[in-house]
């Protein structure tokens, strides 16, 4: 594929439970076992796969935050897969909560993006639990996590 301009693209939804990180990475590490067997370039996993998307007011709690910093930290650690991982999860900045998508490769976090558009009708009330990356991503370039540098923003 890769010869002829094309990468795959491996879009991946396993089995979540909400607030149970431990539970949820390792159906992700499941999930890139199998998947790597396909040769992908990339796989994606969904928005907040770590901690489950509907956590509502639990993105408060500072348990959860972290155990979402474990779990990535399990994650890169037991990482299978040798191509580009997309995730998503939380990440506080200034004591302000993100929901983010964090782009490894192996063992190295490549780049943190943070959420810009944040949905606010019917059953969405991102903006209660989030604050925008459009309000970051101008001042804030690199970020540490896990005791490293990260890239930080739209453009990595």
């Amino acid at each position: 594929m890769k010869s002829y301009g094309y990468v795959k693209i491996a879009a991946v939804s396993p089995e979540v439970r909400v607030g149970d990180t431990t539970f949820n990475v390792n159906k992700m590490i499941e999930a890139l076992h199998k998947v790597k067997e396909k040769h992908p370039s990339f796989v994606n996993f969904p928005e907040l796969a770590i901690t489950g998307y509907s956590i509502g007011d639990l993105v408060f709690q500072n348990h959860l935050y972290d155990a979402s910093v474990k779990a990535v930290e399990y994650l890169l650690k037991h990482n299978p897969y040798d191509g580009v991982v997309i995730f998503g999860n939380l990440y506080k900045h200034n004591d302000i909560m993100y929901n983010v998508s964090f782009v490894i490769q192996k063992n190295e976090i490549l780049g943190i993006i943070p959420k810009y558009y944040l949905p606010q009708t019917r059953e969405f009330h991102e903006s209660r639990w989030f604050g925008s990356g459009v309000n970051i991503v101008d001042t804030v370039k690199e970020v540490s996590y896990l005791g490293k540098t990260v890239p930080f923003g739209k453009l990595l």
